[in-house]
């Protein structure tokens, strides 16, 4: 297999990456209530599985890049996933919560490095118009992913119990190796000496949030991403305890999400060939501030399985398409650090999604209402962060 730009063998390596994402977190999340009844716990410190998480990706994120740059994407590609590989089967046989939630911390150092080089190679690899059509496409594959996902994380969950999710988990990370270890060749343009050196990383990271281009779409996907990990982080509980539903068939809730997020890729995909990128990223918000209007209202007034999913797939259809957009244009103006970058962009989104994860566990009250109304708080200030940075581009930049 040649990986080619474009190409769709360049397709299949760079999804079968980025899947590692929904594998760990869509997946996952399913098991979080059966975690805790298994492990005798309250909600709060069963949800340290997924914030725990979270934070060793924002860990792995802000530091892969940099070293990415400095030694080359695949030594680290394989470092990471030797990681990931590792703390994984420390979770399968986890004796108590804290050792499966601080193995999940290492498990997301790992995996970073799967999310993170896969935009990096992509940027490595094509030029920025390119950039913005893989990393659209791949993100469809990662959607496509989060619809099986969750119910086959269900369904073993049901038969075989919660830590055979975490065998599936094994299994897929040992593939990956061979594969990595197989096709990639190297394809960072020049290692730089410098670009772990502490006051050269700094100045790297400075410029690029004093970029405007890259500030705004950064701020404005993290926010968004953030308010999608608070629906992460508390559907189990709600859909699970309080709706009362089996997990396999929660797992349809995911499948919903997913599907409206693949059509949102595929309209990045078409309407970037035609409108500016930031315009489309404009109208894409509009979309997300509407279904968190919609969900919302069905949280206060008629708070249900239908009230709640049907806007929580109206805010996914925004994402899927503000997702690759945002990435891309973030990354654009700076291909020379271009592992730096997408590490920065990675952090911050980990930060604002380990804050908004573990608040909804804090104040999770068996309702809708606390998780409806963080994640509108979110997506607000996704919106602001848009029309305050980057809204002098929408008429000045194609």
């Amino acid at each position: 297999m040649t990986l080619r730009p474009n190409s769709p063998a360049m397709l299949a390596f760079c999804g079968a990456l980025v899947a590692s994402g929904p594998i760990t977190t869509d997946m996952f999340s399913v098991m979080v209530p059966i975690v805790a009844r298994d492990f005798g716990v309250g909600v709060e410190t069963a949800q340290l599985t997924l914030t725990l998480f979270v934070a060793g990706y924002a860990i792995g994120q802000l530091c892969v890049g940099p070293l990415a740059d400095r030694f080359g994407r695949r030594p680290l590609l394989l470092l990471g996933l030797g990681v990931f590989f590792v703390a994984t089967a420390v979770a399968t046989f986890a004796p108590t919560i804290g050792v499966l939630a601080s193995s999940r911390f290492f498990q997301a150092i790992g995996a970073s490095a799967a999310w993170i080089l896969n935009r990096t190679i992509i940027r490595d690899t094509h030029d920025p118009a390119g950039t913005t059509r893989m990393l659209a496409r791949t993100t469809m594959v990662m959607g496509t992913v989060s619809t099986v996902v969750p119910m086959a994380g269900g369904f073993l969950a049901d038969v075989f119990g919660w830590r055979a999710v975490l065998v599936a988990t094994l299994v897929y990370v040992a593939m990956l190796v061979a594969l990595v270890a197989r096709v990639y060749k190297e394809t960072v343009p020049r290692k730089n000496p410098h670009a772990i050196d502490p006051v050269p990383l700094l100045r790297n990271m400075r410029v690029l949030l004093n970029d405007r281009q890259f500030a705004g779409y950064c701020f404005t996907v993290a926010f968004l991403l953030a308010g999608m990990f608070v629906f992460v982080s508390g559907s189990s509980h709600l859909f699970i305890t309080v709706f009362s539903m089996r997990p396999a068939v929660f797992g349809l809730v995911f499948t919903a999400m997913a599907s409206s997020f693949i059509c949102g890729n595929y309209l990045a995909d078409r309407l970037t060939r035609r409108r500016p990128l930031v315009r489309v990223c404009g109208g894409a918000l509009v979309v997300c501030g509407t279904g968190a209007v919609l969900l919302v209202i069905g949280a206060l007034v008629a708070p249900n399985a239908a009230t709640i999913l049907m806007p929580i797939t109206v805010v996914t259809l925004g994402l899927g398409v503000l997702m690759p957009l945002c990435f891309a244009g973030a990354m654009a103006p700076h291909p020379q650090i271009a592992g730096t970058a997408s590490s920065l962009i990675g952090f911050v989104q980990a930060v604002g999604s380990v804050i908004s994860g573990q608040a909804v566990g804090m104040l999770f009250d068996h309702s809708a209402r606390p998780m409806a109304l963080l994640m509108a708080l979110c997506i607000a200030a996704s919106i602001v962060s848009f029309l305050a940075i980057l809204g002098p581009l929408v008429r000045t930049r194609a």
